[in-house]
């Protein structure tokens, strides 16, 4: 609301917190991150964990097919 001139001192919020936009180093480093950790974490799971990082799924149950 701030970039549309909305709320008042519009220009001072807009120029303080510009500094944490996507365009900024910290932005960069933010999306860089959300990528980077996740995905190390699979690879350090998946090499010292001795059970299945995805277990396969069950078997579906039958309806209708027990017994009477």
């Amino acid at each position: 609301m701030s970039e549309q001139q909305y709320l008042p001192y519009s220009q001072i919020i807009h120029s303080s917190t510009e500094s944490w936009g996507p365009d900024s180093i910290f932005g960069h480093v933010l999306t860089y991150l959300l990528v980077i950790l996740p995905l190390a974490w699979i690879a350090l799971k998946s090499m010292v964990s001795k059970s299945p990082l995805f277990p396969p799924p069950s078997a579906p149950v039958a309806r209708g097919s027990a017994a009477r």
